[in-house]
């Protein structure tokens, strides 16, 4: 039998019988995960043949911090923005303690969040007065630590996180959410699975949610399913945001699911690639999806979200399921 090379791009990822024998275990360990993750690689291997590797054009505008204050209603420059740059060194220090770094391909073949999109995140939370905000993706955790350090400076409110660490790489369990202190644990939910079994019931729990950000699989099939599923329960005035929205068109293509979406395209601090946010427009008719129940989640609560019962914000030594 020829050789069979890791697909993960992880350098510690396994090869040959080593890397057959631990997809085994990921599948027996949890099948809808790991049929998911296969699924997820031959639809991105077929669209990058259908469109001939073909990808959104540049879209980020130059004063996008500017925009995106505007599209918030916020003041700027942002008065939040000398705080952030505190909470940032302290996402340093914290990692540079663990003997890690902040950077791209960095937690195997996933990225750590740029300063500029964490920017985003911060200003975001901040001028939402957020309650309820969900993310797909953890990894190390930065944009994690933000948004909850932007929370108990602000609005008080919760995060919840879906995740898994890599199904092949057990030596990246340890290091999801290092950069997530302890003592900002008390307003995190931190639930392990792919976003396609957690984030349905997670939605239908809380009713109605602030914020939502993608930063989990960056495929057109995940971001869409994503973005659709959570934009009905998404207050009005309430923004979702995509991390590395350049690089499949999942965005694109929710931007044409209604007229109700206020888009904007950002640059990353480093000019490697491009996040993407979009606001849900303030003034909706009576009977749009977050009055009524189009999404199939259940029916939106019309008051604040509500909170999850048995939520666990604990990390296990290991986790119990494959990554997403």
């Amino acid at each position: 039998m020829g050789r069979v090379r890791a697909v993960d791009g992880d350098p510690l990822a396994p090869v040959g019988v080593r890397y057959l024998t631990g997809a085994l275990r990921a599948f027996v360990a949890s099948p809808p995960d790991a049929a998911d993750r296969v699924i997820e690689k031959v639809a991105v291997r077929w669209e990058s043949a259908r469109r001939r590797g073909r990808l959104p054009a540049n879209h980020a505008a130059q004063q996008w911090e500017r925009d995106l204050h505007a599209m918030l209603g916020a003041a700027w420059p942002c008065p939040h923005a000398q705080a952030f740059a505190g909470t940032w060194e302290g996402v340093l220090e914290t990692m540079t303690s663990g003997g890690l770094s902040v950077g791209r391909r960095n937690y195997g073949d996933q990225d750590d969040a740029d300063p500029g999109f964490a920017r985003a995140l911060w200003c975001i939370v901040h001028h939402l007065h957020a309650q309820a905000a969900i993310e797909t993706g953890v990894a190390h955790g930065v944009s994690s630590r933000v948004m909850l350090e932007a929370l108990r400076e602000g609005s008080g409110g919760q995060l919840y996180s879906i995740d898994l660490p890599p199904m092949l790489v057990p030596q990246r369990w340890s290091e999801m959410a290092v950069a997530v202190p302890l003592e900002l644990r008390d307003r995190w939910t931190l639930l392990k699975g792919s976003s396609r079994r957690q984030l349905p019931d997670l939605l239908r729990r809380l009713g109605r949610i602030d914020l939502f950000v993608h930063d989990s699989r960056h495929s057109t099939r995940n971001v869409h399913w994503e973005l659709s599923a959570a934009w009905p329960l998404l207050a009005p005035g309430g923004v979702v945001v995509v991390d590395d929205a350049d690089v499949n068109w999942g965005f694109e293509l929710f931007l044409r699911g209604g007229d109700d979406r206020e888009p904007l395209w950002c640059m990353a601090d480093d000019g490697q690639r491009q996040f993407a946010i979009a606001r849900k427009s303030s003034h909706l008719p009576p009977h749009s999806p977050v009055a009524g129940d189009s999404s199939g989640l259940g029916r939106a609560s019309a008051g604040r979200a509500q909170p999850v019962s048995g939520a666990h914000t604990s990390l296990p030594d290991q986790p119990d399921e494959v990554s997403r």
